[in-house]
């Protein structure tokens, strides 16, 4: 009977391939729930220089005291255990602000943020403490008035990152409230509108593109249910 030795190099293939498995699919007991669903409400406090410069050129008359300004967002997550300590998820948050001009009339604008996300996990008697964040491409969109009674959307898209920290605390047997902080940077291009033309805004050193970059820091309260 012929024995076959296994050479040093497969050796080491076996034993990287045995790790991974024990990192992606072995649980610790702890870790009953592989699933979980978030979602809430936040508050956030962020700056959109390039917006700001364009409503002020417009003529608003609402909420553009300073540079910075604050607005809800709505949160939805849903993540999944790979490995004893980490988790990954799918985000989506909706950003949305208005404005009123001179001409009493309103101009919005709003931030779709779907985001592929990463934490790491650190767990308690009753509670589960995450940290991490997530890159994704992003959607904004602004809605202009135009006299008489018309409308304008204007549309941007590019990639955002986040970075956040959360805690859990157990309210139920598989219910938790969260509360969580954190910072997000959004790297949305010009905004065009349906004929691809730019939108722009005049100041004392000539005429300029309008973008949606945004950064600011934000406090998220909602619930998470573990399955």
């Amino acid at each position: 009977m012929e024995v076959k030795l296994i050479s040093r190099k497969h050796r080491w293939d076996i034993l990287l391939s045995s790790m991974l498995i024990s990192l992606f699919f072995n649980h610790s007991p702890l870790f009953a729930q592989d699933f979980s669903l978030s979602a809430g409400l936040g508050l956030s406090y962020y700056n959109t220089p390039s917006l700001i410069h364009y409503l002020n050129y417009l003529g608003a008359t609402s909420n553009t005291a300073g540079s910075f300004t604050s607005a809800a967002e709505f949160f939805g997550r849903g993540d999944y255990l790979i490995g004893t300590g980490w988790s990954v998820g799918l985000e989506f948050a909706y950003l949305s602000q208005s404005y009123t001009t001179n001409y009493v009339r309103q101009v919005s604008y709003s931030y779709a943020l779907p985001t592929l996300t990463i934490h790491k996990l650190f767990y308690g008697d009753g509670f589960f403490m995450k940290y991490g964040g997530g890159i994704g491409y992003h959607f904004g969109s602004l809605n202009v008035p135009v006299l008489p009674d018309g409308t304008i959307d204007y549309v941007s898209k590019g990639f955002g990152i986040k970075a956040d920290v959360s805690l859990d605390t157990k309210l139920g047997t598989n219910l938790y409230a969260l509360i969580g902080f954190q910072a997000r940077g959004e790297f949305l291009g010009d905004l065009t509108g349906p004929s691809g033309q730019q939108l722009r805004y005049t100041d004392n050193y000539g005429s300029h593109p309008t973008n949606m970059y945004l950064s600011g820091i934000g406090i998220l309260l909602g619930l998470s249910y573990y399955f």
